[in-house]
């Protein structure tokens, strides 16, 4: 032999070997490092072809295989976990664990058996491989031995063909009753009616909108507060009187252990009654006095107890139906004091929202300055009219017989013989002061004599 090379055929890695001699031995060597490939089969292997010259010619030799297994072997995974989770006490559970190779044991399954573990009980489980050919198995048992409580899961593997030994936790299995829940109905407040709602142990999860509302009064809108073990649902928006009823369906809300609620019972309000709404008041205004009779319209006004304008009470209240009021306005408080007020009207299911629907006119007095002898008037004449308001605002007049006089502006024209009356008018409010015989007055009906203003 005169010369020698080799090259690495699996890992690609140069061969240095000594120069030959007829009669002494020689070495060859390679460096490599492990990488996680040979990590994860846990086997370093390699082959290697030589080639050369000698006398006579040239020779190729192809080395065997060379196996080196890793310490301890390749890694193995698993993977551990419980089903259903949570359950109750006496429930069945699964407990199921799975093994596979990454590359050991010729990328075959790992050889032998599984240890798994829930709580206290554990059992050893033999691992199968499926034919043909199978990288992992999975084993499991069930139990339903399991008290009230966390219990721990867990699988182990001891090793063998190759793999490592490896061990996996999975999530705690809970075992638990599951939560019970209780509504109950609150007095009604108002426009609003609340039921408290409890579970028997904390929970999460619960929406206003999963909660079943069954409503005659009306659709509703719903807010939810609380948390843990305690909430409040409030119901708004009802519009008419009813029965409601709050239920609590199952499995919409859980505990931190994941189980989830039973349902409730029912919790009914047979009996809500809707506040009163007020949309008008007719007549809208009057005097300070008091003692406007109007009639007030609205909704839910059946069974009202009490009628207040500005605060006072009004009185002669008569219920007319559910949508209808007839009462009697009060002086005001101080006396005298005109303004808008608002009109309230209790009922057993609340007070109506404040508003501005009625007005308070202020008093006032208008004087008249007669003008001249009517004596000398003749017929076709005009005079002029003259009057102030004590509330500053502007008089204006009008003709009630057109027949005997016109009116325009604060000029009268006499048209035919009669009596005068003044029809004045302030400020939009009609003053109507006709007066007996002997004050002034401006065109009566004709067929009297014109013999005073």
């Amino acid at each position: 032999m005169t010369s020698i090379s080799g090259a690495s055929q699996i890992k690609g890695v140069p061969i240095t070997c000594q120069t030959p001699n007829d009669t002494n031995p020689f070495t060859c060597t390679s460096t490599y490092t492990v990488d996680a490939l040979d990590d994860m089969s846990g086997t370093f292997s390699d082959f290697a072809v030589f080639t050369g010259s000698r006398v006579g010619g040239s020779f190729n030799i192809v080395s065997p295989t060379l196996a080196v297994p890793k310490s301890g072997g390749g890694p193995v995974s698993i993977s551990v976990s419980s089903s259903p989770n949570p359950t109750q006490p006496g429930e069945t559970v699964t407990v199921e664990a799975f093994i596979s190779s990454m590359g050991c044991n010729a990328g075959l399954m790992p050889p032998g058996s599984l240890q798994v573990t829930i709580g206290s009980i554990s059992q050893t489980l033999p691992l199968v491989a499926e034919f043909p050919y199978s990288t992992g198995d999975t084993v499991s048992f069930t139990t339903t031995a399991r008290p009230a409580g966390s219990h721990a899961l867990s699988a182990s593997y001891v090793g063998g063909g190759g793999c490592a030994a490896g061990s996996a936790t999975g999530t705690n299995h809970v075992v638990e009753p599951r939560p019970t829940a209780t509504v109950t109905a609150n007095a009604q407040s108002g426009s609003s009616q609340s039921f408290n709602i409890s579970f028997s142990a904390p929970v999460s999860g619960l929406n206003a909108s999963e909660i079943t509302v069954v409503s005659t009064a009306g659709a509703v809108t719903r807010s939810l507060t609380g948390s843990g073990s305690s909430y409040v649902l409030t119901l708004t928006g009802m519009t008419q009187s009813g029965t409601i009823s709050v239920t609590v369906p199952a499995s919409v809300a859980q505990t931190p252990g994941g189980s989830q609620n039973l349902s409730s019972g029912s919790a009914v309000i047979a009996n809500y009654i809707a506040p009163p709404i007020v949309s008008a008041v007719s007549p809208s205004s009057g005097t300070t006095l008091g003692g406007t009779t109007v009639t007030i319209t609205g909704s839910a006004l059946t069974g009202a107890t009490a009628v207040t304008f500005g605060g006072q009470p009004a009185t002669g209240i008569t219920v007319n139906s559910a949508t209808s009021i007839t009462a009697t306005t009060p002086a005001t408080v101080p006396a005298g004091t005109p303004g808008a007020v608002s009109v309230l009207v209790t009922t057993p299911g609340g007070t109506n929202a404040a508003n501005t629907l009625f007005t308070y006119r202020a008093d006032q007095s208008i004087s008249f300055t007669d003008p001249a002898d009517i004596a000398s008037f003749v017929l076709n004449q005009t005079v002029g009219l003259t009057a102030t308001a004590t509330s500053g605002l502007t008089v204006t007049f009008a003709s009630t017989t057109p027949g005997v006089c016109s009116v325009s502006g604060s000029t009268a024209t006499v048209l035919a013989g009669g009596h005068l009356h003044d029809h004045r008018q302030s400020g939009g409010e009609r003053q109507l002061q006709p007066g007996p015989r002997g004050q002034p007055e401006l065109c009566d009906q004709p067929g009297e004599p014109v013999d005073h203003l």
